[in-house]
């Protein structure tokens, strides 16, 4: 029914003790700018969530092949001993960051020695 007010731009139904799921058809309200539904027991559909792939088998699947590349970047670090590259890498950030800390003493008021 909601669904049908294409015009409407701000709904606030908070504090109503509404209960159940968030209807999708509010998704359709194209105008609409701004949706209070605080203080409330609705909740969104979570089925759709599961369904495309957002379940703990993708968390898994993230979580290991980022431990896995963790691993193997460690291992080529630790065992080229010393690459220039990640050297570079972490010079040019130390420098990129003490840089910055010296343009915000001088802009804070402090002293240069």
């Amino acid at each position: 029914m909601i669904g049908k007010l294409k015009g409407l731009q701000q709904l606030n139904l908070s504090h109503n003790y509404l209960t159940g799921h968030i209807q999708s058809s509010l998704g359709i309200l194209t105008s609409l700018e701004s949706l209070d539904l605080s203080s409330n027991f609705v909740a969104g559909d979570d089925s759709t969530l599961y369904e495309d792939g957002f379940g703990w088998k993708a968390v898994a699947i993230g979580y290991g092949c980022g431990f896995m590349f963790g691993v193997v970047m460690g291992y080529v670090v630790f065992k080229t001993r010393r690459p220039a590259w990640f050297l570079k890498m972490v010079e040019d950030q130390w420098n990129l960051n003490a840089s910055r800390t010296k343009k915000n003493a001088s802009r804070n008021g402090a002293r240069r020695k």
